[in-house]
């Protein structure tokens, strides 16, 4: 098939940008990206999209084309959580708001009905007065191509531990009554298929010690195949073509897993779908209905997606010829395949946003995520691999101003930058944060320590119970690296990071008091045997903790690696941040640290979240940093703000 002939047009939601670049502020980077969750309604008339306005987290309808004012929703009192085109006028939008129940804080989900050619709102299911149903009403686990008023819904009016899955209906004002399936012992999640078929059953054991998944047959029956789990056995996606055919990773004498076609009938690997010697697949593209394979996307991002259909194969090096400089794919597309919509992106340019009209063969600049960083933010990412202690390769990236490479590098101010999680990963793709502190002339270092995810199943085994112990040495490892390398200046290192990299800053302190020069914390950990206990509290929570530790038999394990246990051995100052209204690490772990260790400086958010998700939350750490980065670390020679 010849390259598509392609028409570059712009539409108005574009932004202006000034010839002359004016001078980089902390706004720049430290506001939310203008756009993100980018998606077309069923027809491709509607763009929408995330949006913070005037403060607010706010859902943008616009209609192409259409020189109107955007729809536009938002709530002073909830978030927005994910949102669904239901039809190409009915939007289903998931809110969270804050709660307690039992006097336990937590956030709790409702359902939002918006209808877009009239411009009017509703939550569902108000009227329902369960108790099970209180905290969680927002697990759908189906939308159901040609039923646009359906949708299947996970949960129980009885016992959240044993969820029902239910047809519930768009427009209707109470909870469904009607389940499609029935709770089971031991089962606390479900998955359906694009044509509303509830074919997979997850949970865990009732001592929270094995994990638990089911699987059904298209002739009704369940397997069982937890058995496979811990070898990695894991359902990717859920054809619809053969009901008994599912996708999944196989398990391998390799690090990394081949994804097949699995047999749940049979118990038989029936087909080697897609397999790279350095990558794992990281998700399933199916056609709307199920019915077709339409690409293959791999966790290591140096390996390109493989494109089944070959009409998005085309479209796919067409773009790529246009955009070379970029990593480009496919983010949202119209039911009737009219109209689509690509993002461009990498690790020093922000997510930006085309539309491709199919029958103009058109694609047309929509948006960018950060406006101002558009073509000149001040970072280059560099991948990098590193040998632990222990002849393990850890991966990362280090970002250096523009003006330098890995080669050149003068021994500048660093930051190494711990993700959270633990068991996530990062990835060379634009970071806001990291960009803030390159612009002020620090390098910075990400690592995938181990039990990191995306490489592979023994990388991410070898994490397991090891908060404050050989995941710390491989970040201790990684700092030792940059001053062999003459990349960091040995005098002015600091540690940055958020959740468990908050954990992990603290720790690097701790365990290594003449390695950095300070330490940052966003909603850290310093209490390890609290945080398991609190997380104790929740359904699951013995199964959620147990690589990190069993309250009684790690006890001493999990005192020895906490920070609060440990404050006599920090030197460096340390910066303590926390949401005030954290539901992921609860505030009084910050605040417990900071009475403990009372010369480090405390700042608590208000209403502050997990993840910076209030503008002025997200400023005012963005300015706590740079200052306290400045105070301990001077001002980079290379920083452009």
């Amino acid at each position: 098939m010849p390259n598509l002939l392609i028409a570059l047009v712009f539409l108005s939601w574009s932004v202006t940008v000034s010839a002359e670049n004016p001078p980089l502020t902390i706004d720049d980077f430290a506001r939310p990206p203008l756009i993100s969750q980018v998606e077309l309604s069923p027809d491709g008339r509607y763009f929408s999209g995330m949006m913070y306005l005037r403060g607010l987290q706010t859902l943008a309808i616009d209609e192409i084309g259409v020189a109107d004012t955007p729809y536009l929703i938002a709530g002073d009192d909830w978030d927005l959580r994910w949102y669904q085109w239901m039809s190409p006028t009915d939007l289903l939008i998931s809110v969270a708001l804050p709660s307690t129940i039992q006097g336990t804080p937590v956030v709790v989900s409702r359902l939002v009905h918006a209808d877009v050619e009239k411009r009017k709102m509703r939550m569902l299911f108000r009227s329902e007065d369960s108790l099970s149903f209180f905290q969680v009403q927002d697990e759908v686990i189906s939308f159901l191509p040609g039923k646009p008023n359906e949708f299947l819904l996970s949960g129980s009016d009885q016992d959240l531990s044993r969820p029902r899955v239910y047809a519930a209906k768009l427009k209707a004002s109470r909870l469904p009554n009607r389940s499609v399936q029935k709770g089971r012992t031991n089962i606390r999640g479900w998955r359906a298929d694009a044509a509303g078929n509830v074919r997979i059953g997850i949970g865990f054991t009732g001592d929270q010690t094995r994990g638990i998944l089911i699987a059904r047959t298209a002739a009704g029956e369940w397997k069982d195949y937890s058995d496979k789990l811990e070898e990695g056995f894991e359902v990717e996606a859920l054809p619809t073509f053969d009901l008994d055919l599912v996708y999944a990773h196989k398990p391998t004498d390799g690090n990394f897993r081949p994804l097949w076609l699995f047999n749940v009938a049979t118990g038989e690997w029936v087909e080697e779908v897609a397999a790279h010697e350095n990558s794992e697949v990281s998700s399933v593209w199916l056609s709307e209905d199920g019915q077709k394979l339409r690409a293959i996307n791999f966790e290591n991002e140096s390996v390109p997606s493989r494109i089944v259909d070959p009409f998005y194969d085309n479209l796919k090096k067409t773009i790529d010829e246009l955009y070379p400089d970029t990593r480009n794919g496919l983010t949202a597309l119209a039911s009737n395949e009219s109209r689509l919509i690509i993002v461009s992106r990498s690790g020093s340019v922000p997510d930006h946003y085309y539309l491709y009209d199919r029958e103009k063969k058109s694609v047309s600049y929509l948006q960018t995520s950060y406006p101002t960083l558009h073509d000149h933010a001040p970072g280059i990412v560099h991948k990098v691999t590193f040998e632990a202690r222990d002849g393990l390769e850890i991966p990362g990236y280090v970002t250096l101003p523009r003006n330098l490479s890995l080669d050149d590098a003068p021994e500048i101010p660093f930051v190494v930058h711990p993700h959270g999680g633990p068991h996530a990963r990062d990835f060379e793709r634009f970071d806001w944060l990291v960009q803030l502190m390159v612009a002020k002339g620090y390098g910075v270092l990400q690592l995938n320590f181990r039990g990191s995810t995306g490489y592979g199943l023994e990388f991410l085994k070898k994490g397991r119970k090891e908060w404050g112990q050989a995941m710390q040495d491989d970040i201790t490892d990684g700092t030792l690296w940059l001053v062999d390398n003459k990349l960091a200046d040995p005098d002015r290192i600091c540690i940055v990071g958020g959740s468990y990299g908050g954990y992990a800053s603290a720790m690097g302190l701790a365990r290594e008091p003449d390695l950095y020069r300070c330490g940052v914390s966003l909603n850290g950990v310093f209490d390890m045997r609290a945080l398991v206990n609190t997380q104790n509290r929740y359904i699951g929570g013995r199964y959620a903790t147990r690589f990190i530790g069993n309250l009684w038999r790690d006890r001493d394990a999990l005192e020895q690696n906490s920070p609060i246990n440990l404050v006599d051995q920090i030197k460096a100052p340390l910066l303590i941040v926390h949401g005030e209204d954290d539901r992921v690490v609860r505030v009084r772990q910050s605040r417990n640290m900071a009475k403990e260790m009372p010369r480090a400086r405390y700042v608590e958010l208000p209403q502050g979240d997990h993840f910076l998700s209030r503008p002025e939350n997200r400023r005012k750490f963005a300015v706590e940093l740079t200052e306290f980065l400045g105070k301990h670390l001077g001002t980079g020679e290379h920083g452009v703000l």
